[in-house]
């Protein structure tokens, strides 16, 4: 990611959390335990009966690349305040 694309992201993040709606704070992890608690009732079981294989390892494709993209938007995020704070 170049430095342009890391300031606008970060920039993006800031204004989120700075708002007063909590879905407009809270997005990010409630889609994260979304996306959790779908891989948990997969592994129990609890899924649709006719999800293919590759409908299923396509999903959980989707939430390593969500699971990805949150942690570093909390690490800009994180890095964002300290930085900050200096």
């Amino acid at each position: 990611m170049d430095l342009k694309e890391l300031r606008v992201a970060t920039q993006v993040i800031t204004a989120e959390a700075g708002r007063e709606s909590w879905l407009q704070r809270n997005w990010r992890p409630v889609t994260m335990l979304t996306f959790v608690g779908l891989t948990v009732f997969h592994w129990l079981g609890w899924t649709a009966l006719n999800l293919s294989e590759n409908q299923t390892l396509a999903l959980l494709e989707i939430v390593k690349i969500g699971l990805g993209g949150y942690v570093v938007g909390r690490s800009v995020e994180k890095a964002t305040i300290a930085w900050k704070q200096s």
